[in-house]
């Protein structure tokens, strides 16, 4: 019997996440993430957002934190239609006297770019699931292995959450579950709501081991 990580030999590998949820703003918006990344190797999961009531398309004053909008005369807003790398907008060719920036047509009040809440908007995100499938397929064997048992039907892959004790085989992850056990490899740990408040990067690693029966 020979005993194999994937890693150690030429293979294909496919990865794909389904992310099903669904969270209540406190104002009533509701936001359900179902989505299939384009990215076959990435998902995203919105957990905060920076809120500007109000708003609608019209003109307004670029904001005082874009300096490339800084203007003294119109003729520095020109030519019109042009848009600031960290603008809102695109400008009118017009300089507003009072704030001495250049004028937008944009979502109007400009959005202030600053945290409302010291609390995540969203976060019930954190009982959110992703379904993980993984394919790989050694040519040298021509076999194709999967994380999902033959087994799964649709109905287990619907109700199962992954636990190491109790459902080592199910694909399907909470993010909380997900972020308490990255706390090993965090330098700095933290809390999923301190996570989910200004957003992180987590890398999520598959270790796959197999068994080879070679006659």
């Amino acid at each position: 019997m020979l005993v194999f990580p994937g890693q150690q030999q030429k293979s294909k590998v496919l990865c794909i996440q389904r992310i099903l949820g669904l969270a209540i703003k406190k104002c009533g918006i509701q936001l359900t993430s179902w989505c299939q990344p384009k990215r076959t190797m990435h998902f995203f999961v919105m957990t905060n957002m920076m809120i500007t009531n109000d708003q609608s398309p019209s003109e307004c004053a670029e904001s005082l934190t874009v300096p490339e909008a800084n203007c003294m005369q119109d003729s520095d807003c020109l030519p019109i239609h042009k848009q600031f790398p960290s603008g809102h907008g695109v400008t009118t060719g017009v300089c507003n006297a009072t704030t001495k920036t250049c004028m937008v047509k944009a979502w109007c009040p400009i959005e202030k770019e600053k945290l409302s809440t010291k609390y995540p908007v969203l976060n019930a995100t954190k009982t959110f699931t992703v379904l993980i499938k993984n394919h790989v397929y050694f040519p040298l064997y021509k076999k194709s292995v999967s994380n999902i048992i033959e087994s799964s039907n649709t109905s287990y892959l619907q109700h199962c959450n992954y636990d190491a004790n109790s459902d080592p085989f199910c694909p399907v992850f909470q993010l909380g579950y997900i972020v308490d056990h990255a706390q090993h490899h965090m330098e700095h740990k933290q809390t999923y709501d301190e996570i989910a408040y200004k957003g992180e990067l987590i890398e999520v690693n598959l270790k796959i081991i197999l068994l080879f029966l070679c006659i």
